[in-house]
């Protein structure tokens, strides 16, 4: 090679099959340029804007050539940029997509009100980006706003496309006024604007040009649009020598070929012909590169050469057979294809069929790891190609992944989700909005405040709980007595960089700031005082310092994704200049530019897969390809369109001469053009797959692709992928989860811990044994001296602090209470009104009204019904206001239930005051503490053996007497209940309802007594009471509203559910005579004694062993917890199960439809105890 290609005209046309060294040509001619004239005139390399920089990187391979400063690797929308910079320095700005797409959101906001069928959606996010496409089309196509309205008035028209053209009419003009009013350009004049400035330089002397070209060389299209090759035209004038490659194996026919693939490739050469006819006096030079069997990129695999030469002329191909190395032997298909190399010959496609889309990545990625394990491949030289990666990127990304295989995607990166988009877009949602929790807290969690990360979570569990929203965040924060809040500074700094941006000083604001109306320099400035008072660069920088910990794409993304959001401001100001609008008006204008951000993704030279789309990916030298998705319809693809139009208003456009689409048979050429592309990218290896059914189980069918490798290799079978692979055929540990005898092992060996695994299945299986185990299998204890650590407060004494609640938690699953009270685990408190504060609320009023009747020297059976409802209601409406800061003002919805609950809390203070006259129990304390700070009481201190005990504290709702003369104190526990709960044998049995025992027990402690200024105390009974009444179902309005129904309704449902001594039944219920209870749940036979149903009528030795059950339940649950004995344990008692409402179900994650439950053992008379414990002996 000599140096550039020439010709005597100046424009040669280079045209050749793939892998017939048309790239290497023009390579070669600019690197032989380039050693030989290093600082001769300036060159020019135009390839599509994705080959750039792999063009850069081929170019400085070569170790001659260590640099170079006249050569010039640019796409056409980048040359347009670097044209109108060097000739029009000075020229109008242009806009960017992302700026037309702003612009046009803010004339549809505008215009809202003028339209007709986009009236209602005028407001939907995607509908600017669909009208931008639209606009384009029509710009593209020389069609006018105003021929747009014209057509609308055809009568002809359905009513409903008419009403379409005339809002796209609209839209269109607006923004084409818009336009001439800022003195702006559409991004898509760009090219138009470079054309116009060569063609005035053209028209200057030669001396006096500014823009002067030696040689230009164009590469990797397939098709050129009007404006491109109208700027090429405008290039090759002002160039001494052109080379434009293209791929084809022919030159352009006479007449059009509607079915070849070529069709693309020779209408643009075509076209570029005539256009450069009359750039030279002579016409162009064209040259044909031929086939070689010795030269080119198919040399070492004669199966790929036969396949591109047999692509557009199908052919059977000879089985290939594997010959001695011989200079006299040739394989049948060497004969087929002349050449000289006389190795074996080994099969150079694959075919797969997989079910899944899944299926065929896990195969793509058994591929790449067989090529680099086995062969000697780098993964650099290896490429999963897809028609569309969309479709793929998850699936890959994740696969690759987890098998640990370094991929690069060549895609441009979405950026919408990056921390400086959420920011900026949180930030302008805080200031149109005023400061609502999910805004603020993205806006903080963006990584780019300075905040610790668990300061910042305690922040935002602090909030949730307190409900801060609103202006609460613009006044100063204090705490339940009043005072400054632990997080006021915080919350100072926080507000900081707003005070920054607002230009507002945070100490003269009471409240939310005021809105403002904003221009677009004034909004672009506030947003550059944001990040610069937050040192938004210096973040991005420090965070590009670590690229790989990252996990990043490629370097210095996070300041590219900097400039970006500059360019988009940029565009902000360009556009709107000086129009003043609301904020939350600019809102959806930031919105819709913000939506559409990404960044130019540099391929990495690091040895990685590449990932890309076919029509994108540029790589010349792949050693292998994986083609994925040959599926119908989806390689090739079917003919598409965007925009507004659908496809029967297109078709009535193209009736009236508007043709806005390109041909779809052009389409479906260029899809097959795709096609043979990517089945000649590799030089060695081609697997191609498809896919049976969609991820959703929809039916798919091969494509035609795989129909025409059949028809060229009819020998060449499909085989079907099988995901179970054995343990010997595994490339990676984490494969090990999909094989049978890993499963089978698993099965067999359910609860083996990764350190006890079998050795024969090495150290991969014992990593999935532990991976794989789960919380059935979790029988171990943990150790004792650190169960006394986690449950009590030291290893030699332990004394644990419990309550009643955790003991029965530890009853229900062992797991369960070591999550709770070991672990601490607990979920975040919100500021809603839920079972919990509505119970608080019910709880504070009933003690609010017990302590006003003491106040005022009163006892309950002093009020009538009437008067102890309206003190309740009188009491409610105070505690309304002051309850949790507010909370049952907070919305409607709280008020509502506010008036519920006190309306059901009159009722049942309504009832109890009738239920008075035949209990004679006095409430005496309320909310009567035991074993915490302040408390009455002194805690119940249980022994659970020598050395440790069981420390109770807890909090009685309410504690009745009846004093004596002649005995003990009577005393009857109470304990309000959010709804009817009633004492179940088994589950007392069990310590499953440990709760009236345990407050019997601390009641029968001696020094309890004289805390309550008693000589002694007998408990005599203790009962649930539900505080909601369940309304019962009536099969008429006049049934509903009988009074007498009613009162018995109200007395059912708050009738107290428990255990009572039969001896102090004359206390409890003084009704001569009564076998069944009203207030209290007993049913007699007419001999007194109770029924079969009635267990909690016991005697009194029965009511002793009930309270002593609980004490030696409680000891063998204690001993258990020192013995570190935790597993996971949960019952089942009928269809009940503590799983359906426990907290911690995704950490134990057991699957309930095949969990072994723990049985609950029924409950013993005293003669079967008995006669069990001399069996035990």
């Amino acid at each position: 090679m000599t140096g550039m290609t020439r010709s005597e005209s100046g424009i040669t046309f280079l045209l050749g099959p793939a892998g017939s060294g048309k790239t290497y040509r023009c390579l070669e001619a600019i690197r032989c340029e380039l050693k030989n004239h290093p600082e001769g005139p300036p060159l020019l390399l135009i390839t599509p804007r994705q080959a750039t920089f792999q063009m850069e990187t081929d170019l400085l391979s070569d170790p001659c050539l260590q640099g170079f400063t006249r050569l010039q690797i640019l796409s056409f929308p980048r040359l347009a940029e670097f044209i109108l910079g060097t000739l029009a320095p000075t020229y109008e700005g242009c806009i960017s997509e992302e700026g037309r797409i702003m612009v046009l959101r803010s004339i549809l906001n505008r215009c809202a009100s003028q339209l007709v069928l986009f009236k209602q959606g005028s407001r939907h996010t995607g509908l600017a980006t669909e009208m931008s496409h639209t606009i384009r089309e029509c710009q593209h196509h020389g069609v006018t706003p105003a021929r747009l309205l014209e057509l609308s008035q055809k009568p002809h028209l359905h009513p409903s496309m008419a009403c379409k053209l005339k809002d796209i009419a609209l839209i269109f003009g607006q923004y084409e006024a818009w336009l001439d009013q800022q003195r702006l350009h559409d991004p898509d004049h760009m090219l138009d604007l470079a054309t116009q400035a060569l063609t005035q330089e053209r028209r200057k002397p030669t001396k006096d040009r500014r823009f002067l070209l030696k040689a230009l060389w164009l590469d990797g299209f397939a098709s050129l649009t009007p404006q491109e090759r109208s700027m090429l035209k405008a290039l090759c004038d002002l160039c001494q020598f052109s080379t434009l490659a293209f791929c084809a194996d022919s030159f352009p026919p006479t007449e059009k070929q509607l079915f070849s693939i070529w069709l693309p490739v020779h209408q643009t050469v075509r076209a570029c012909m005539n256009d450069l006819a009359a750039v030279h006096e002579l016409p162009p030079t064209c040259e044909l590169l031929e086939r070689s069997s010795t030269l080119g990129r198919f040399t070492d695999a004669p199966m790929l050469r036969w396949l591109e030469a047999s692509w557009t002329r199908p052919s059977p191909c000879p089985i290939p057979e594997a010959q001695p190395q011989s200079g006299n032997n040739t394989s049948q298909l060497e004969l087929g294809l002349p050449q000289t190399h006389q190795e074996p010959i080994q099969p150079s496609i694959e075919m797969m069929s997989c079910s899944t889309p899944a299926e065929e990545v896990a195969w793509a990625a058994r591929i790449i790891m067989r090529e680099t394990r086995e062969r000697g491949a780098r993964y650099k030289d290896i490429a999963v190609l897809v028609r569309s990666l969309e479709d793929y990127h998850d699936l890959i990304r994740h696969q690759f992944q987890r098998l640990e295989i370094p991929c690069f995607m060549d895609q441009r990166e979405s950026i919408v989700h990056h921390p400086l988009v959420a920011l900026t877009r949180s930030a302008l949602r805080l200031l149109a909005h005023g400061w609502m929790h999910d805004d603020w807290f993205t806006y903080l969690k963006s990584g780019l405040i300075s905040l610790p990360m668990d300061q910042l979570d305690a922040l935002e569990n602090t909030a949730i709980e307190r409900g801060w929203r609103g202006d609460r965040w613009w006044l100063p924060l204090s705490d339940s007595s009043g005072q400054p809040h632990a997080f006021e500074p915080v919350r100072l700094r926080l507000l900081q960089p707003f005070e920054s941006m607002l230009r507002q000083p945070m100490q003269a604001k009471k409240g939310l700031p005021k809105k403002q109306t904003w221009t677009g320099n004034s909004m672009s400035e506030a947003i550059r005082r944001l990040w610069t008072s937050l040192g938004v660069t210096r973040s991005l920088e420090d965070w590009d310092a670590h690229p790989l910990k990252e996990g990043l794409p490629h370097q210095d993304f996070h300041l590219r994704v900097l400039e970006t959001m500059e360019s988009l401001l940029d565009n902000l100001e360009m556009a709107f200049r000086e129009m003043p609008l609301p904020i939350h008006e600019w809102l959806p204008i930031m919105e819709s530019g913000m939506s559409h951000l990404s960044v130019g993704v540099v391929p990495p030279a690091l040895d990685q897969v590449m990932v890309g789309a076919v029509d994108r990916s540029r790589q010349s030298s792949l050693k292998t390809v994986i083609l994925l998705g040959l599926n119908e319809s989806v390689f090739p693809a079917r003919p598409s369109s965007q925009g507004l139009w659908d496809e029967t208003e297109r078709e009535a456009l193209e009736q009236e001469g508007i043709l806005l689409e390109t041909d779809p048979r052009i389409q479906l050429a260029l899809e097959r053009f795709l096609g043979y592309i990517a089945c000649t990218r590799p030089r060695k290896q081609l697997c191609l797959s498809h896919a049976r059914a969609s991820l959703s189980g929809q039916a798919l069918h091969p494509s035609v692709l795989i129909d025409h490798l059949r028809r060229l290799f009819p020998w060449l079978e499909v085989s079907t992928f099988d995901s179970r692979i054995l343990a010997d055929q595994a490339f990676h540990e984490r494969e090990l989860m999909v094989t049978r005898d890993f499963w089978k092992w698993r099965k067999d060996h359910p609860n083996v811990m990764p350190s006890h695994a079998d050795s024969r299945l090495g150290e991969s299986h014992k990593w999935l044994a532990g991976l794989t185990r789960s919380s059935e299998s979790f029988s171990e204890k943990i150790d004792p001296d650190l169960a006394a650590m986690l449950f009590g407060d030291s290893v030699s004494h332990p004394q644990i602090q419990t309550s009643v609640s955790r003991m029965e938690s530890f009853a229900e699953c062992p797991f369960r209470f070591f999550l709770h009270a070991g672990l601490r685990l607990k979920e975040r408190q919100t500021f809603e009104l839920d079972a919990r504060r509505m119970g608080i609320f019910q709880h504070h009023l009933l003690e609010s009204f017990h302590l006003t009747l003491q106040e005022e020297g009163k006892q309950w059976h002093d009020l009538t019904a009437g008067q102890g409802a309206e003190l309740l209601s009188h009491l409610a409406e105070q505690m309304i206001h002051d309850f949790d800061d507010g909370l049952l003002e907070d919305k409607a919805t709280n008020q509502l239930m506010a008036k519920a609950m006190t309306q059901g809390l009159r009722i049942f203070i309504e009832v109890l005051m009738g239920w008075m006259k035949h209990y004679p129990y006095e409430p005496r304390a309320v909310e009567l503490s035991f074993g915490q700070k302040d408390s009455l009481l002194p805690p119940w201190r249980l022994p659970i053996r020598q050395d440790a005990a069981f420390v109770f504290q807890g909090v009685i709702d309410r504690l009745d007497f009846l004093e004596r003369e002649d005995g003990p104190t009577l005393a009857v526990i109470i304990d309000y209940k959010s709804s009817l709960k009633k004492l179940d044998p088994t589950l007392s049995w069990n310590g499953l309802q440990l709760q009236l025992p345990v407050y019997l027990n601390v009641l029968r402690q001696p020094e309890v007594a004289s805390k309550l200024d008693q000589t002694s105390i007998r408990p005599t009974g203790a009962f649930f009471v539900p505080l909601k009444s369940a309304q019962e179902n009536c099969d008429t309005r006049d049934e509903a509203l009988d009074a007498h129904r009613v009162d018995q309704s109200h007395q059912s449902a708050y009738q107290h559910h428990g255990c009572f001594d039969m001896e102090a039944l004359q206390t409890l219920d003084t009704r001569p005579g009564s076998l069944k209870g009203t207030q209290i749940d007993y049913h007699l036979k007419k001999d007194g004694t109770p029924r079969k149903s009635s267990w909690q009528a016991m005697t009194r030795e029965d009511f002793e062993a009930f309270m002593n059950r609980s004490v030696e339940l409680l000891k063998r649950f204690g001993d258990r917890l020192l013995q570190g004995d935790i597993p996971v344990e949960p019952y089942r008692h009928g269809q009940m199960t503590p799983c359906q409402y426990c907290d911690y179900s995704s950490v134990c994650r057991i699957d309930t439809r095949t969990h072994s439950w723990r049985t609950l053992q029924p409950p013993q008379t005293p003669s079967e105890k008995e006669a069990s414990s001399s069996d035990q002996a």
